[in-house]
């Protein structure tokens, strides 16, 4: 467990406190809820085969995602400092794995769906949303595991933005 520095130090990295790093994960919590219902939805409405693959994969992520926010959320509300290990752990992601057999399914006499291109857009708007929350609170990390958890779901955010663009790409080609 990495405790919370209250370091008033300007030459270190910026510090978040025990209060804004669970206000944080709240909003997180929030954050990938929201996403993982708009990504149901589009998925249950979505009539191209291609989009509703990504959407139910990208659902599936946010649940994960909200899991083990939460996890965390959960030990910092009942202990002080970071967890050192906690939910650290992601399963694999299914989203690029989604596209790719989605991708060679699709067949291509079937032309672009302005619903789901549509959808696919608000998708990206909503993952770049993310990333800029995930790399704030980078810039913010207390220690190295709060920085390694961010870090982590910066990278998985950035994984579901490049999968939404190279089906938008797909769409509309």
């Amino acid at each position: 467990m990495c405790e919370f520095s209250r370091s008033s130090d300007p030459k270190e990295r910026p510090m978040s406190t025990p209060e804004s790093a669970v206000l944080a994960l709240a909003d997180a919590v929030k954050f990938e809820s929201d996403g993982r219902d708009f990504y149901l939805q589009a998925a249950q409405r979505a009539a191209n085969p291609l989009a509703k693959a990504v959407f139910q994969a990208l659902a599936e992520d946010e649940l994960d995602h909200i899991r083990r926010v939460r996890e965390i959320y959960e030990e910092l509300k009942s202990k002080p400092g970071w967890p050192a290990a906690a939910a650290m752990v992601a399963r694999a992601s299914g989203v690029e794995d989604a596209f790719a057999r989605a991708a060679r399914e699709l067949d291509r006499q079937v032309g672009p769906d302005a619903d789901a291109v549509e959808a696919l857009e608000k998708a990206a708007e909503m993952e770049r949303k993310g990333l800029d929350f995930y790399r704030n609170r980078l810039a913010q990390a207390s220690c190295d595991a709060e920085a390694e958890f961010y870090r982590r779901l910066v990278a998985e955010e950035e994984v579901h933005l490049r999968t939404i663009e190279r089906a938008l790409a797909d769409l509309r080609s």
